[in-house]
């Protein structure tokens, strides 16, 4: 295992109003407080008008080659597969496709069709059937939440042989959270219709509540009633595979 990478976030132990200090002064970053999540009006700040998804992601109209880095997020729900992958065009984040697949198989064809060189899947539920595939796509990663040291900050775990990546999932929510209040993901022009209006949906579905155990508050990302947050998880995988994509984009090295 190649242990934990720290991926922008440091000590604020696990304090509420101690990691809203280090967001606004350290990271000049909003922190999103108990109850908030993102908004309608954060995503329509990411909207770029005249721009629209590309078809595919490879040779330009002069045979020019996109060699930049290309991302795809992928999250496991009941009946089929959410898919987000997003580029790089001069080092910001672009999103490129969105949509629904029906089968594993449809995976590997998507990805050739945008050129992906970094993927990050959600393991579970469907174990071997994401390992199968991770046989067919060598630049697939397996991803698996679970409870980081907040002490340390966010960190993220690559085990590069198994293919696994794991990592706190409060951060991680955080953190795309603050990339969309931001404005570091550019959506297209017509971004509020896409998947007949779910994508925008889901995005809006986490929220993140204060809760306490044992005398220590801390925070969590839960769904609304009756929500569906896949495309939300689609997109965190997406940020991951950047995270852990060997040729980093110029955004990563900024």
């Amino acid at each position: 295992e190649e242990g934990a990478k720290r991926v922008g976030f440091r000590d604020a132990r696990g304090d509420a109003s101690a990691l809203m200090v280090f967001h606004n002064s350290d990271l000049g970053l909003p922190y999103p407080p108990s109850g908030a999540g993102i908004s309608r009006e954060d995503l329509l700040s990411c909207v770029r008008q005249g721009y629209y998804l590309p078809p595919r992601i490879g040779p330009d109209e002069q045979g020019g080659q996109y060699r930049g880095t290309v991302t795809a997020g992928v999250d496991v729900g009941k009946k089929c597969l959410y898919v987000v992958i997003c580029w790089y065009p001069g080092g910001r984040q672009h999103l490129a496709y969105v949509g629904t697949v029906p089968n594993f198989e449809d995976l590997a064809p998507l990805f050739e069709r945008f050129h992906v060189n970094s993927a990050v899947i959600d393991l579970n539920p469907e174990t071997r059937k994401v390992r199968e595939l991770q046989d067919k796509i060598p630049y697939l990663f397996a991803c698996e939440f679970q409870p980081g040291d907040r002490s340390k900050g966010f960190e993220l775990h690559m085990d590069r042989r198994e293919m696994l990546v794991k990592m706190d999932r409060t951060m991680i929510f955080d953190r795309l959270a603050a990339d969309v209040q931001t404005s570091q993901i550019v959506l297209p022009t017509n971004a509020e219709s896409l998947c007949h209006g779910e994508m925008f949906k889901h995005l809006q579905c986490p929220v993140r509540m204060e809760t306490e155990s044992r005398g220590q508050r801390y925070f969590i990302w839960k769904e609304r009633d009756s929500g569906h947050d896949d495309f939300f998880l689609s997109f965190v995988y997406s940020l991951v595979a950047e995270m852990v994509n060997p040729q980093p984009s110029i955004r990563q090295l900024g």
